[in-house]
Protein backbone atom coordinates (compact mmCIF):
# COMPACT_ATOMS: atom_id res chain seq x y z
CA UNK A 1 0.00 0.00 0.00
CA UNK A 2 2.79 2.67 0.80
CA UNK A 3 4.40 1.62 -2.71
CA UNK A 4 1.17 2.24 -4.80
CA UNK A 5 0.74 6.00 -2.48
CA UNK A 6 4.34 6.67 -3.70
CA UNK A 7 4.35 5.50 -7.33
CA UNK A 8 0.86 7.51 -7.35
CA UNK A 9 2.77 10.64 -5.73
CA UNK A 10 5.65 10.35 -8.28
CA UNK A 11 3.51 9.97 -11.00
CA UNK A 12 1.91 12.93 -10.38
CA UNK A 13 4.82 15.20 -9.92
CA UNK A 14 6.71 13.99 -12.99
CA UNK A 15 3.02 15.12 -14.62
CA UNK A 16 3.36 18.71 -13.11
CA UNK A 17 6.58 19.09 -14.23
CA UNK A 18 5.34 18.76 -17.72
CA UNK A 19 2.31 21.06 -17.00
CA UNK A 20 -0.20 18.03 -16.62
CA UNK A 21 -2.90 19.26 -14.17
CA UNK A 22 -5.90 16.79 -14.59
CA UNK A 23 -6.42 12.90 -15.71
CA UNK A 24 -9.11 10.78 -15.54
CA UNK A 25 -8.52 6.98 -13.56
CA UNK A 26 -9.26 4.21 -15.43
CA UNK A 27 -9.26 0.90 -13.92
CA UNK A 28 -10.57 -1.13 -16.75
CA UNK A 29 -13.55 -3.87 -16.76
CA UNK A 30 -12.65 -4.91 -13.32
CA UNK A 31 -14.28 -3.38 -10.33
CA UNK A 32 -11.66 -2.71 -7.99
CA UNK A 33 -12.92 -2.50 -3.66
CA UNK A 34 -12.43 0.27 -2.12
CA UNK A 35 -9.37 1.25 -0.10
CA UNK A 36 -7.33 -1.08 -2.28
CA UNK A 37 -3.89 -0.44 -3.86
CA UNK A 38 -4.96 1.59 -7.12
CA UNK A 39 -7.11 3.68 -4.82
CA UNK A 40 -4.00 4.47 -2.83
CA UNK A 41 -2.13 5.29 -6.24
CA UNK A 42 -4.64 7.70 -6.78
CA UNK A 43 -4.31 9.38 -3.18
CA UNK A 44 -0.76 9.76 -4.26
CA UNK A 45 -1.81 11.27 -7.49
CA UNK A 46 -4.27 13.46 -5.80
CA UNK A 47 -1.96 14.35 -2.96
CA UNK A 48 0.98 15.21 -5.70
CA UNK A 49 -1.13 17.96 -7.08
CA UNK A 50 -3.19 16.61 -9.72
CA UNK A 51 -7.07 16.67 -10.30
CA UNK A 52 -8.88 13.51 -10.61
CA UNK A 53 -12.62 13.17 -10.54
CA UNK A 54 -12.99 10.37 -7.26
CA UNK A 55 -15.28 9.69 -4.57
CA UNK A 56 -13.60 10.00 -0.89
CA UNK A 57 -15.24 6.74 -0.15
CA UNK A 58 -12.98 4.91 -2.28
CA UNK A 59 -9.94 6.17 -0.57
CA UNK A 60 -7.63 4.34 2.27
CA UNK A 61 -7.22 5.12 4.91
CA UNK A 62 -4.01 7.52 6.35
CA UNK A 63 -2.70 5.00 8.61
CA UNK A 64 -2.79 1.82 6.00
CA UNK A 65 -0.79 4.45 3.58
CA UNK A 66 1.78 5.39 5.73
CA UNK A 67 2.19 1.58 6.59
CA UNK A 68 1.03 1.31 10.20
CA UNK A 69 -0.32 -2.13 9.39
CA UNK A 70 2.76 -3.48 7.92
CA UNK A 71 4.37 -1.99 11.25
CA UNK A 72 2.28 -3.60 12.95
CA UNK A 73 2.08 -7.28 12.04
CA UNK A 74 5.88 -6.96 11.64
CA UNK A 75 5.82 -6.39 15.76
CA UNK A 76 3.33 -9.09 16.43
CA UNK A 77 5.26 -11.77 14.22
CA UNK A 78 7.97 -13.84 16.19
CA UNK A 79 11.78 -12.91 15.22
CA UNK A 80 12.10 -16.29 12.95
CA UNK A 81 8.90 -15.74 11.26
CA UNK A 82 9.87 -11.69 10.76
CA UNK A 83 12.77 -12.72 9.16
CA UNK A 84 11.40 -14.95 6.98
CA UNK A 85 8.56 -12.85 6.28
CA UNK A 86 10.00 -9.46 5.76
CA UNK A 87 13.50 -11.08 4.22
CA UNK A 88 13.36 -8.40 1.03
CA UNK A 89 13.24 -5.49 3.87
CA UNK A 90 16.32 -6.70 5.91
CA UNK A 91 18.17 -7.96 2.97
CA UNK A 92 18.24 -4.37 2.23
CA UNK A 93 18.43 -2.92 5.74
CA UNK A 94 14.92 -1.73 6.55
CA UNK A 95 13.06 -2.72 9.59
CA UNK A 96 9.72 -3.23 8.55
CA UNK A 97 8.51 -1.71 12.38
CA UNK A 98 9.83 1.49 10.96
CA UNK A 99 7.87 1.51 8.01
CA UNK A 100 6.07 5.00 8.92
CA UNK A 101 9.13 6.36 9.39
CA UNK A 102 10.62 5.13 5.92
CA UNK A 103 7.22 6.37 4.15
CA UNK A 104 7.96 9.73 5.42
CA UNK A 105 11.41 10.33 4.45
CA UNK A 106 10.48 8.79 1.01
CA UNK A 107 7.44 11.19 0.68
CA UNK A 108 9.66 14.36 1.83
CA UNK A 109 12.15 13.49 -1.16
CA UNK A 110 9.59 13.02 -3.65
CA UNK A 111 7.60 16.24 -2.74
CA UNK A 112 11.09 17.75 -2.93
CA UNK A 113 11.26 16.83 -6.60
CA UNK A 114 15.45 17.34 -7.33
CA UNK A 115 15.41 17.68 -10.71
CA UNK A 116 17.61 14.76 -12.52
CA UNK A 117 20.36 15.38 -12.88
CA UNK A 118 22.04 16.72 -16.31
CA UNK A 119 24.31 14.38 -17.97
CA UNK A 120 26.70 14.87 -20.62
CA UNK A 121 26.47 12.35 -23.77
CA UNK A 122 29.32 10.63 -24.20
CA UNK A 123 31.56 11.21 -27.00
CA UNK A 124 31.10 9.01 -29.59
CA UNK A 125 34.03 8.03 -31.72
CA UNK A 126 33.38 7.41 -35.67
CA UNK A 127 35.45 4.77 -36.96
CA UNK A 128 38.11 5.69 -39.05
CA UNK A 129 37.44 4.61 -42.87
CA UNK A 130 39.82 1.79 -44.13
CA UNK A 131 41.77 3.14 -47.01
CA UNK A 132 41.10 0.83 -49.88
CA UNK A 133 44.68 -1.09 -50.29
CA UNK A 134 45.49 -0.61 -53.92
CA UNK A 135 45.72 -3.91 -55.31
CA UNK A 136 48.71 -4.98 -57.50
CA UNK A 137 48.37 -6.13 -60.98
CA UNK A 138 49.87 -9.22 -61.71
CA UNK A 139 52.75 -8.70 -63.96
CA UNK A 140 52.68 -9.80 -67.26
Amino acid sequence: MPSAYLTGLLCARLATEKRIKSCVLDVGLVKPLAGSRIFAVLKGAIDGGLEIPHSEDSLPPEDRLRGVHIANYAAMLKSDKKQHTFSEYTKKGLDPKDMPKHFDIVKTNIMKGSKKPKTTKPKTTKPKKKRASKSKSPSS
